[in-house]
């Protein structure tokens, strides 16, 4: 709670910690990127939900390939998505298995320089994940042509 203060109202003990509520009303909010994303993924699940089944029945193995290959990035995609929304989490069982024999107060001063350094761990994390998503995949693709390759 220190962290979300300013360092005057978190010394002040001689005055109420309570704060007023502001609501803050805004007209004419921009939903387009919201608007435009949710209709690129209904499009993408669509796509395959109407392709898939058209390129097994007509026997279209390029196109059979490629809608893998798509989905396999929109795996990719939304690994990292759950990566990123269960990060706080995983940094906090991280500190606690590897610092079991720190004392109680040096955990509880790492979580809280890993929340002052929040923004920049999210997008390390999205970059980070991201990379790594990118090389199992290009290895495991390695892998498949190099075997291919012997047993052909």
């Amino acid at each position: 709670m220190a962290l979300r203060k300013e360092l005057g109202e978190s010394l002040d003990t001689s005055r109420s910690q309570s704060k007023g509520v502001q609501i803050d009303i805004t007209e004419g909010e921009d939903h387009t990127g919201l608007i435009l994303s949710g209709t690129l993924f209904v499009l993408y699940g669509v796509s395959i939900y109407y392709l898939l089944p058209a390129a097994l029945l007509n026997l279209d193995l390029g196109l059979i390939l490629t809608i893998f290959f798509v989905i396999l990035i929109g795996m990719i995609f939304g690994l990292t998505m759950i990566a990123y929304n269960f990060e706080n989490l995983l940094e906090a069982v991280i500190v606690h298995i590897l610092l079991f024999f720190e004392h109680k107060s040096m955990k509880i001063m790492i979580l809280k320089n890993l929340v002052s350094h929040k923004s920049k761990n999210e997008l390390t994390a999205i970059i980070q994940s991201l990379a790594l998503a990118c090389i199992v995949f290009l290895i495991t693709m390695l892998n498949l042509e190099i075997l291919q390759i012997t047993s052909g």
